[in-house]
This record gives C-alpha cells, sequence and structure tokens, in this order.
C-alpha cells in the first residue's frame, strides 16, 4: 500500500476514535433511557463501525490493519481526556 494512504487511513482512525467519543457519549447520556439498552448499544456499536469500514473502503480499498484499531483507541483516550470529565 502507498504510504500516502496509510498515513490518511491512520488520520481517519484515529479522528473516528474522536467521533466515536463523542457520538458513544451522547447515546449513553441522552438518547438511551429505556430498559433495552444494551441491544441498543450493540446495534449502535455495529452501525459505526459499518460506517468505519466504509471510510476505510473509500481510503485504501478495505485493507484493515491492527495499527488502525491502535489509532482508534488512541483517538478515543485522547479525546475522553482533552473533553471528558
Amino acid at each position: 500500500m502507498i504510504l500516502s494512504k496509510q498515513i490518511i487511513s491512520l488520520i481517519f482512525s484515529f479522528v473516528w476514535g474522536f467521533i466515536y467519543y463523542f457520538l458513544f457519549t451522547i447515546f449513553n447520556k441522552y438518547l438511551v433511557l429505556s430498559k433495552y439498552k444494551f441491544l441498543f448499544n450493540i446495534i449502535f456499536n455495529f452501525i459505526l463501525a459499518i460506517l468505519f469500514f466504509i471510510g476505510i473502503v473509500v481510503i485504501n480499498n478495505g485493507i484493515l490493519s491492527f495499527y488502525y484499531l491502535i489509532f482508534i483507541v488512541f483517538g478515543f483516550f485522547v479525546s475522553k481526556i482533552s473533553l471528558g470529565k
């Protein structure tokens, strides 16, 4: 894979961690107020995973790497530290 596509994919994964933290926080605080919270949480995470994969398909034809997961988690925790309480 071309180096520029790898860098763009890593940046996308890092930004996706921010987006995931923001949406996950909103979803858990405001949108899920029922006894089916667990089911809604699974569906919500599945939809976000599909959207991430669509983004990776657009960027580099769907080639996944373990580093993308690391950057998603890193982006999640950076946003949690910088925005969270």
